[in-house]
């Protein structure tokens, strides 16, 4: 899917945290521990558009997807105080990663 930089700034204003991970999208497209791996990216890293797919999660979605496979649980209110609280979830294929930077399709 193509995202767009800004409409992500606008969905991550109702959100607490913004988190960016990465996954091999020739095998997997979701959320799920297994299959992602952590980023130290930021949206203002990415460029205006760019390849992945998204989710705002709350605390349930967040334990049964990016924390599904832990030893550990989310606790939204210890974290954010906020037991309601949302978090922007992005994906990117893991191709358009290298070195810690997001350089989209290599050539």
């Amino acid at each position: 899917m193509e995202l767009e930089k800004d409409t992500l700034i606008e969905i991550a204003k109702d959100c607490v945290d913004v988190e960016i991970y990465t996954a091999d999208f020739n095998h997997y497209r979701g959320f799920h521990s297994d299959f992602i791996s952590g980023t130290m990216l930021s949206l203002s890293d990415l460029p205006d558009e760019f390849a992945g797919d998204f989710e705002i999660m709350d605390e349930e979605g967040y334990n049964n997807s990016v924390l599904a496979n832990s030893c550990m649980s989310a606790d939204f209110k210890d974290w954010y105080n906020n037991k309601n609280a949302k978090v922007l979830v992005i994906n990117l294929p893991e191709s358009h990663i290298k070195d810690g930077k997001y350089i989209g399709h290599e050539k």
